[in-house]
């Protein structure tokens, strides 16, 4: 029994420096990608911040704030459809402590883990509809991004073509892809009825089951199942899907917000909003924490093939980032702040 502690313990040590490590690797990395783009713009952040629209740069700093509460009000939304009566200022502060783990671990879903954990933790009889409604939680957002990002490259397509940089046009182009293939996918699930009637997508289908990794196939189903959950509550999808277009619009009000303190005045709000799905699909790929450093590559990179000022260009997203790493160490302290979410015990998590 001493044993089986030990080595229970000894594993729970291992996992947790696992996950110091990639952290560390992944904020080694952003904190390259960061080096390299002020070094090529020739940005100086902290000179360009003191001479910098302080109005602007405060509303940058806050409006954060209004995307993390949008998206708990999503998450809250979509709880409820399943039943699961979570308070709203839980869904909030839950939220913030996912926003401050999406920093600790690589990528933009290692909060979404972290606010699945603890809320299954607490509401034992429906973990399944926790992990369910987490994972269309995120479509949803991906949604968002796919809508706003299929729209601002088919609109900004004259000006793309201008680009010097090949990678940048390709960048911009697999994104579009990428979204009306996300849009093609949801209308598949929609007619997932009518079609798998058809002969041959049943027989296609099954093949793919006998020849496809368990684990994906296991993967995909649930994913298909999470939308079928929410196909009897089509208004609460089509609000959420509408949260998670305005998430991503406010995110692209934020980097304008972020121009506007600079003074930069050679970029359209149209470049903003498109710069900012590109990145945002850039940075979802697990590389870094919440993806600094790839999303502020990528920004700058664009905004200098936009026409704006090397030093801005590079300014600009590096001070996007900081907006984030504050929002972090809030969500941190309120983490810090919250024993009942810390620990796994008997609590007044849920109203009854």
């Amino acid at each position: 029994m001493v044993q089986g502690e030990v080595n229970d313990t000894m594993a729970s040590f291992r996992r947790i420096g696992w996950g110091v490590l990639r952290g560390a690797i992944g904020l080694g990395i952003a904190g390259v990608l960061i080096y390299f783009t002020l070094r090529k713009t020739g940005a100086d952040p902290w000179q360009l911040l003191a001479a910098s629209d302080k109005r602007f740069l405060a509303l940058m700093f806050m409006l954060p704030g209004a995307y993390l509460g949008l998206g708990a009000f999503r998450w809250f939304l979509l709880l409820n459809v399943q039943g699961i009566e979570l308070k709203g200022a839980d869904a909030v502060r839950l939220c913030l402590i996912g926003f401050f783990f999406n920093l600790a671990i690589p990528g933009a879903v290692g909060g979404d883990l972290v606010k699945m954990a603890h809320l299954a933790r607490h509401t034992p009889g429906k973990r399944t509809e926790v992990v369910f409604t987490s994972v269309v939680d995120r479509l949803l957002g991906l949604m968002g991004l796919f809508i706003l990002a299929g729209v601002m490259v088919l609109i900004s397509i004259p000006s793309l073509r201008q680009l010097d940089e090949v990678w940048l046009q390709a960048v911009t182009v697999i994104v579009a892809l990428g979204s009306l293939g996300g849009l093609l996918g949801v209308v598949l699930i929609e007619l997932r009825g009518k079609l798998i009637a058809v002969r041959w997508i049943s027989a296609l289908v099954d093949a793919a089951g006998r020849w496809l990794p368990r684990r994906v196939v296991q993967i995909v189903m649930k994913m298909t199942n999470a939308l079928e959950l929410f196909r009897c509550n089509r208004r609460a999808v089509a609000m959420a899907l509408l949260l998670s277009v305005a998430v991503h619009f406010t995110i692209a009000v934020t980097l304008f917000c972020g121009g506007a303190a600079l003074g930069e005045q050679r970029l359209g709000f149209g470049d903003y909003v498109l710069t900012t799905q590109v990145a945002n699909a850039v940075a979802a790929v697990p590389i870094t924490p919440a993806g600094l450093g790839t999303r502020d590559a990528v920004v700058a990179a664009l905004f200098s093939g936009m026409g704006a000022v090397d030093e801005k260009a590079g300014a600009i997203p590096v001070m996007f980032s900081l907006s984030i790493l504050l929002w972090g160490i809030i969500g941190g302290g309120v983490f810090t702040l919250s024993p009942r979410i810390r620990y796994p015990v008997q609590s007044e998590f849920l109203e009854k």
